[in-house]
């Protein structure tokens, strides 16, 4: 669609692909009023004061680089206006945009510019779409730590311009084509929904039946042989041993081996920590609405250690299977339990060691346990390959938006 930073940084013809007739180059300051000295960036412990004690009528949204962070009592703007992700922006996204629109009364940080386009020139709508996915300003924004798109370089973003009544004509076929793929968005994220929902559904089968009650119950402690939590490291070695940390457990009960760590142990480290097949780890610190998260560990071809975020169970299995364990508690975290029994701290939660082996557990006969876990397993197997498919399909729908308006602005609609 735009070129890269040199189309930015030079303004020579030569630089930009060519257009088709009647379209023309020009830079976005050409187009757009940049509104952004009337910005004023206030505090959240500021807005929280400023808010406090007021109803919602007498409240106005408060925009960042993404879209309404809060509320405040107050407004600078009050006309539709676009903004534009000054630093901590989507930049370099396929699929999320690096602006978006805003009507009505406002107030907007230091972290998105403000644009009013220039209607008699171009079209409101024809330079949001323009903005929303792409120039692809990725490789352009300064900053090592956090991108920014300063107004200079903002200003100088070249737009691929057609005459008006070709802008307006370009925007009734994106706003039914874009209708099209966010009713096809919508849909994914429900089948989504109803393929994660089927996983509680499937546990509360087990544990909230009829014959669930007639279950002889025992104290966790009871019918575990050890509750050993992990330990914490600060050094990394890229050829140490791999050890889990609280995201690589996800809220589906199942590891997440994308982002896992490497430290140095010792031999005795590793033999203390050392997961082995049937160990149950429990994420004793998170925040408040995933402390609790639970997985059961299987197999893994490197030896692999815990941190001190998960509390290791070993379960006595004369009266409890692991897999059944590891359901259990995977039930009571979908419920909200141990969001209400942890202790809080600014950030964090967490669920002591005497609170989680004081729970009761349902127990039937080990036989019945490994029937009931065993058949939840496959269906939860069957879950993961229909939201595989779903996620796949939702990843497809969202590249949708940005193929359109690659299209748009080539003059191919």
């Amino acid at each position: 669609m735009i070129e890269s930073a040199q189309v930015i940084q030079n303004s020579g013809t030569n630089n930009k692909r060519s257009l088709p007739t009647g379209w023309r180059w020009v830079k976005l300051g050409e187009v757009c009023i940049f509104l952004d000295s009337k910005r004023i960036p206030v505090s959240e412990f500021e807005r929280t004061k400023r808010i406090r004690g007021k109803s919602q009528e007498d409240l106005f949204p408060y925009y960042g680089a993404n879209g309404q962070t809060g509320w405040i009592d107050e407004y600078i703007f009050d006309e539709p206006l676009i903004l534009l992700a000054e630093d901590g922006g989507n930049f370099g996204s396929k699929e999320r945009p690096i602006s978006y629109r805003v009507t009505g009364k406002c107030w907007v940080n230091n972290h998105a510019h403000v644009l009013h386009p220039l209607t008699d020139v171009i079209d409101f709508d024809y330079c949001y779409y323009m903005l929303c996915m792409h120039p692809d300003v990725g490789d352009i924004v300064s900053g090592s730590t956090r991108a920014k798109l300063n107004q200079n370089i903002a200003s100088g973003i070249p737009i691929p311009l057609p005459p008006l009544p070709e802008q307006k004509r370009i925007v009734a076929i994106l706003n039914e084509q874009l209708s099209e793929v966010e009713k096809a968005r919508l849909t994914a994220e429900t089948q989504l929904e109803s393929a994660n929902a089927l996983n509680s559904a499937y546990l509360r089968e087990i544990f909230n039946s009829p014959e669930s009650q007639t279950w002889e119950k025992k104290m966790l402690k009871d019918v575990i042989v050890e509750a050993r939590p992990g330990f914490a490291c600060g050094t990394r070695d890229t050829k140490g041993v791999v050890q889990l940390r609280m995201n690589n457990v996800t809220t589906d009960g199942s590891f997440d081996w994308s982002s896992y760590i490497r430290i140095p142990a010792e031999s005795e480290t590793i033999k203390k920590y050392k997961l082995q097949s049937g160990d149950v780890l429990f994420n004793n610190t998170n925040s408040t609405e995933l402390v609790g998260k639970t997985v059961l560990f299987e197999s893994y071809p490197e030896k692999v250690v815990y941190s001190n975020h998960f509390t290791r169970l070993r379960t006595n299995n004369r009266y409890l299977l692991p897999q059944f364990l590891s359901l259990w508690i995977q039930l009571l975290w979908q419920q909200g339990f141990f969001a209400g029994i942890c202790n809080r701290w600014i950030g964090q939660s967490a669920v002591k060691s005497d609170k989680l082996l004081s729970l009761k557990i349902p127990l039937p006969s080990i036989e019945k346990q490994n029937k009931l876990s065993s058949e939840l397993y496959i269906k939860k197997s069957s879950v993961v390959i229909l939201r595989n498919e779903v996620t796949e399909q939702l990843k497809i729908v969202n590249s949708l938006p940005n193929n359109i308006l690659n299209k748009a602005f080539n003059g191919e609609l």
